[in-house]
């Protein structure tokens, strides 16, 4: 088993079965990293579509545009029904990392895009299944259960066209 796969496990048990605080923090803090990846998807999309030229990163791109913008709706209608605030840009790091690959273009470009996109998918299908096993708010463990395999396929797209690179 690769060591990023093992230490990517360990992680996500600890995460699991580490006692919380308060179930309210773990599900407010779910809403707002997903948030978070929603809007840094739309914009790494965006940029996607202004730099390559690849039939398949663009096809992708658009896919993502259009799946985390009615992705975010939804969780903003649920925020607003649980009175969770959400986070209007992606975070610091999310930004840091857009501004990385803003700076590349050809072949670079695409690769680092769908390079990228299979890691935070993993790590957003990662997330998702833990609020199904550990959220308190049905309305976002039922966000969670309906994004879950929407967020399958883009990781199967986002393999499949770094294949096609």
């Amino acid at each position: 088993m690769p060591i990023r796969r093992i230490a990517a496990t360990a992680a996500f048990a600890a995460v699991a079965l580490a006692p919380s605080a308060s179930a309210s923090v773990d599900d407010h803090l779910f809403a707002v990293n997903a948030t978070r990846a929603n809007l840094a998807e739309v914009a790494a999309a965006r940029l996607a579509l202004g730099k390559s030229d690849t039939a398949a990163v663009r096809t992708y791109a658009r896919k993502m545009i259009a799946d985390h913008t009615a992705a975010q709706k939804s969780l903003a209608g649920i925020a607003k029904n649980t009175g969770t605030t959400l986070p209007k840009q992606p975070s610091k790091l999310q930004r840091a990392e857009a501004t990385r690959l803003s700076r590349l273009s050809g072949d670079a470009f695409d690769s680092a895009y769908l390079r990228r996109q299979v890691s935070d998918h993993r790590k957003a299908l990662s997330t998702m299944l833990l609020e199904l096993d550990t959220g308190t708010v049905a309305s976002l463990r039922g966000f969670a259960a309906g994004t879950a395999p929407v967020v399958r396929m883009h990781l199967r797209m986002a393999k499949e066209a770094r294949k096609a690179l």
